[in-house]
């Protein structure tokens, strides 16, 4: 075994050593050394566990280890292959690869600015042309959380109490101060939809998932702030218990004001277009596999 000395990445909490060609959160070295995972090879190989998604480009697996007491835990494991267009693409700085390398990062990094997300457990990668051709993370589970794509119409669907009125309003100021905090950094997240977001209501926390593939430049650009918004627009109008009013309150702390300006409806009406956009797709893709399988 093969281990380097401990390294803590600046303004982060957690700490890390490099084993077998692996980075690991040093809390996480016991469970992954009971159960033989010390070893990239032995990672990419690993085929236990639940299978959540998997495509030409991402396989992603829900696996349950057992610690020496014999609890399980569970945790994620993303196994990343890069394709020559996303190889060509960032050789000539069109954009982070969508790989395990850009998701790790990406994940010290909101760590480091204060916007939650996965505990990041390990990390590997084979290069080729200086990029991560093939790469994988491993992440913790967020226990006792769940996305707000399933929360908002399970709670909100309905005449709200109170307390629901009250616990919506902060979901909506939460989501706007994350989002406004990742664009202010000139960050992107690509896939912006609410079923990205997790919720922990005790205590309260939102999280943020599925980095792979947010970009980050030195200022992002009104297209990409678009885009961003018009997916979490779009989630926000297939669910039942978001209205106009809860979108108005979004938009107005996201743009830290309390009265919009032409600007500002200006800036909205594209991201309504953009989301109608977005819709048209959306429903073409489901027709094509409806009629597939009929």
């Amino acid at each position: 075994m093969i281990i380097t000395e401990d390294n803590k990445k600046k303004d982060s909490p957690f700490r890390f050593k490099e084993i077998n060609g692996i980075t690991v959160n040093t809390d996480f070295i016991p469970i992954l050394e009971l159960n033989g995972l010390l070893n990239f090879q032995k990672i990419m190989n690993f085929d236990e566990g639940k299978l959540y998604r998997e495509n030409k480009r991402h396989r992603v697996s829900g696996i349950n280890l057992k610690d020496s007491s014999g609890k399980n835990h569970l945790l994620f494991l993303k196994r990343h292959r890069l394709t020559v267009n996303e190889m060509l693409r960032s050789l000539f700085n069109r954009g982070n690869a969508e790989s395990g390398h850009n998701e790790w990062d990406k994940i010290l990094l909101f760590h480091s600015i204060g916007i939650p997300t996965m505990v990041p457990i390990a990390y590997g990668e084979i290069q080729r042309w200086s990029l991560p051709w093939v790469s994988m993370t491993i992440t913790e589970n967020i226990n006792n959380a769940v996305s707000l794509e399933q929360f908002i119409p399970d709670n909100f669907s309905g005449k709200l109490s109170a307390e629901n009125v009250a616990l919506k309003r902060n979901i909506t100021l939460e989501l706007a101060s994350i989002v406004r905090r990742l664009h202010d950094r000139g960050l992107n997240h690509q896939d912006l939809y609410l079923c990205h977001f997790f919720i922990r209501t005790d205590p309260f926390k939102i999280f943020m998932i599925d980095l792979q593939r947010v970009n980050q430049r030195n200022r992002i650009s009104y297209g990409r702030k678009v885009k961003d918004l018009a997916q979490l627009y779009y989630s926000s109008t297939v669910l039942k218990g978001i209205n106009r009013s809860d979108r108005l309150r979004f938009f107005k702390s996201y743009l830290k004001t309390d009265r919009l300006r032409k600007a500002d409806t200006r800036l909205i009406k594209m991201i309504k277009l953009k989301s109608n956009r977005i819709s048209r797709h959306t429903d073409k893709i489901y027709g094509m596999v409806s009629d597939r399988q009929k």
